[in-house]
């Protein structure tokens, strides 16, 4: 949405593991994603009271389980290199900023959900700004399926699809990566 909407406001675009939009002709938002999203996904389309209902569950027993709960609440959308990196710190980490995030309850996680499944309000082909979008192809909270779309329908997008990566690798693999591509840009337009 910056960098279609807010002009020379925004110098470019990073997109990590980002969901195409909901009713995109040539994107089927739920395939290849886990479990987990699909039943998220189907209460957000049922309505914000379902949905609310079932984050406020969630909410609870993330609050109560734990580092290893709380793994073991993600597994459905864990591909093997996401499992492989929620151990020790990493995985304490998520625990702690899931509730932290959840401290005051769902609100921001419901209205994120409810914005995925509704149009976005810009077109994609006006972003005039560098786009580098970072994607896992093992991702199964975001299928690469996403990826792959958002690359095709953004004009001048520079799409990495790695091969080795999941959803959670990417945060910790390429944050270096990906401010380096920001910061370039950044400099080209100084």
């Amino acid at each position: 949405a910056c960098g279609a909407l807010a002009g020379d406001r925004c110098v470019a675009v990073a997109v990590v593991s980002g969901v195409g939009p909901w009713a995109a002709t040539g994107l089927d938002f739920l395939d290849g994603m886990g479990e987990g999203n699909e039943i998220e996904f189907g209460a957000a389309l049922e309505g914000e009271e379902p949905l609310r209902e079932l984050l406020v569950l969630w909410r609870e027993e993330i609050l109560a389980a734990g580092v290893q709960g709380t793994f073991a609440s993600l597994q459905s959308v864990l591909s093997p290199p996401d499992q492989k990196v929620m151990t020790g710190d990493f995985a304490r980490h998520i625990h702690e900023s899931f509730c932290l995030a959840l401290e005051n309850g769902v609100d921001g996680w419901g209205d994120d959900d409810l914005a995925f499944t509704r149009p976005w309000g810009f077109d994609l082909a006006r972003l005039a700004v560098p786009v580098f979008l970072w994607q896992g192809e093992q991702d199964l909270m975001v299928p690469p399926a996403h990826g792959r779309w958002l690359a095709d329908t953004m004009p001048g997008c520079r799409a990495r699809l790695l091969p080795d990566d999941g959803h959670l690798t990417m945060l910790l693999n390429r944050p270096a990566e990906i401010l380096a591509d920001l910061a370039a840009a950044l400099r080209t337009r100084d």
